[in-house]
């Protein structure tokens, strides 16, 4: 019989991104994962692009890692860092 997927676990990691180590923190994301608990099949997050934006959500090339930009509420803008896209070619 087949799972039907009805427990999960999410583990969500947060980062500060800084200039050097110690230095200012200049951005935050988080990385997203969520896998059954009956069966530990992880889920994927469809729809998105590979790789990490500043601006926008993204996933890790195997789809099973939402990578997100975040901000704290009363910080009105925030600055943009260097991410980088992933694009699926054939060979």
């Amino acid at each position: 019989m087949a799972c039907e997927h009805k427990d999960f676990k999410a583990l969500v990691d947060v980062h500060r991104l800084t200039r050097g180590e110690d230095g200012p923190v200049y951005a935050w994301t988080c990385d997203i994962r969520v896998r059954c608990l009956d069966c530990g099949l992880p889920f994927t997050f469809p729809g998105l692009a590979n790789g990490i934006s500043s601006h926008e959500a993204r996933v890790s090339v195997s789809g099973e890692v939402l990578n997100v930009p975040m901000k704290p509420q009363d910080q009105e803008h925030f600055e943009f860092f260097t991410g980088f896209n992933v694009r699926h070619t054939q060979c």
